[in-house]
Parts: structure tokens; sequence; C-alpha cells
């Protein structure tokens, strides 16, 4: 158009699919003027229109875009009504996939996976199903409560009859250096053993350690999957396990055949972790586990 001509043909073929971006530059874009007319439309080999924007004088950037294929030949139709001027032309295909919940504002309780809106998983739902007896607490497997309602003032949970026991040690006093176990005031340096256990019986989350009744060491988490975002040699994972489920950043964990991962953003439900893998090589794998 800068010789006069009316129509100018160009030919792009991008290689892979992906959203195709067009930009088109009029005339002198630190000038911003140009007195050109007209307009320029993009088609396929079989003259199917993909898009068209009107050229304006003084306008001089256009960006057009549309879903292209891969090694499909697209012909751009530049075509002056009145004026000349020079042009350029830039472009671009992006071929990583769009994150489907990008524009997506889900209501508090839920989250968005794969475009649509669903609910937060119930705490007491662990994936993948607990076995045998075990129970699912906050999201983890754990072994049946003996007394799940607790005990009254003055009684203990006894695990071997499953119920709520007189505690022999209610309101006890034993003098210095000594502890009650059983009804009975011991060397608190007494070491422990079968025959003598913690009294009163350790309750939910704590074990029996040397006659002391400690906090039980926290085992991994199952997780699953929600979302899978590629970050070119990384991804990043969205799992369903988050802060309540006491899950924190810095965190390790890994998914089985793949590889390991680490904790980088927790949110209430969820949390936000990066594996140092293309998100092909996650192939079909659905879960992962967090380590504690």
């Amino acid at each position: 158009m800068g010789r006069g001509d009316l129509v100018d043909w160009k030919t792009v073929t991008p290689i892979e699919s992906g959203r195709a971006e067009l930009i088109v530059r009029i005339g002198d874009p630190f000038k911003g003027k140009h007195g050109l007319t007209g307009q320029v439309t993009v088609y396929d080999i079989d003259a199917r229109e993909y898009t068209r924007q009107p050229i304006e004088p003084n306008v001089v950037r256009y960006d057009l875009t549309w879903h292209a294929e891969g090694e499909t030949t697209y012909l751009i139709k530049l075509e002056g009504i009145g004026g000349k001027s020079k042009y350029n032309l830039e472009f671009r295909v992006d071929a990583s996939p769009s994150n489907p919940c990008a524009n997506v504002r889900c209501a508090t309780g839920s989250y968005c996976e794969n475009g649509r809106c669903v609910a937060e998983m119930d705490d007491n739902v662990c994936d993948p199903p607990c076995k045998g007896s075990a129970q699912c607490r906050n999201g983890r497997c754990e072994a049946p409560l003996s007394c799940p309602r607790g005990c009254k003032a003055g009684q203990v949970c006894s695990s071997k009859l499953g119920r709520c026991v007189k505690d022999a040690c209610h309101k006890k006093r034993c003098p210095s250096g000594e502890v009650c176990r059983g009804g009975v005031c011991r060397p608190r340096s007494a070491p422990s053993g079968p025959s003598l256990p913690c009294q009163p019986e350790c309750g939910e989350g704590t074990i029996c350690k040397r006659g002391k009744c400690v906090v039980a060491p926290l085992g991994p988490i199952a997780a699953k999957i929600v979302q899978a975002v590629p970050r070119g040699a990384q991804t990043n994972l969205i799992l369903n396990k988050g802060k309540r489920h006491k899950v924190k950043v810095g965190q390790r964990g890994s998914v089985k055949g793949v590889g390991s991962f680490k904790i980088i953003e927790v949110f209430e439900f969820r949390c936000k972790a990066v594996i140092s893998k293309p998100a092909t090589a996650l192939g079909n794998a659905k879960t992962g586990v967090i380590y504690r």
C-alpha cells in the first residue's frame, strides 16, 4: 500500500494450534498519524472469513485474534479504500493450553474445576477412601475413636473397653518427682512398657511414649489434583487440601510415577504446588501425597 497498491495479500502458517494474534501497525507509531482507510481481513484457503477490522485514519494499531489450527495456511488481506501508508505485520500463536478457570469466579464453599464451580470436598471425605476400620477425620484416615464424644470430668476413655471409665488418678496429688498411673503414684522417671501404660490413657491425636502422652506425628495426606497448569518445563498443581488440613507452604509431596513437588501457596481448602515436570508427564495422574 505504500507503493500505491489497493490490495496486499500475505500468508501465515502456524506450526501448532492455538490462539492466533495478528498485530497490524499502520504508519509511524511515534507520529500516530496516517491517512489510510480500508480494512484487514483474515481468511483460510477456502475463503472462509475468520476475523475483520476496519482501518481508520490516525489509528495506528489493530489487533485481530482467532483460533488457528497447526500446519494450516491463513490469508491476510489488506485492502485500501482511500489514502496510502506503510504498514507492518506481527503474527504469533499461543499454543499453551488455556486455563478454563481463568475467568470463573466461584461462591464461598466451592472452587473451579475444569471451568465449572464444584463444592469443596467435605473434611470427612478421604480420597482414596479409608480401608478396614479406619475413619476419615480432617481428610486423613485414622484409627477409629473409642469415645467419639469425649468423656466427662473424672473419666478417661478406655480403648480396650471402647467407653469412658472412672479416672483413678482424678484429683489425686502425688509428691514431687512422681506421677499418678492407674491410681498409684510412681516415680516420674520409671520406664514404661507393656505392663506400665499411660494413665490416664492418651486421648485423640496423642500416643503413649515412655509413660507420657505426646503429640502423635502427622502422617502423609492423600490429595486430589484439581487442576494442572502448564508452565513450560514445570507445572503448577492445584490440590484439594489446604489450611483446614494443616498444609503449610514449603511442605513437599509427590505424584506417584511422576516426581516430587513443593507447596508454594496455601488457601483454606486447597493449595498450589510446583512440580519440575511438564504437564504432559502427569499423564492420567489424579492424586498426589503431601508429606508432613
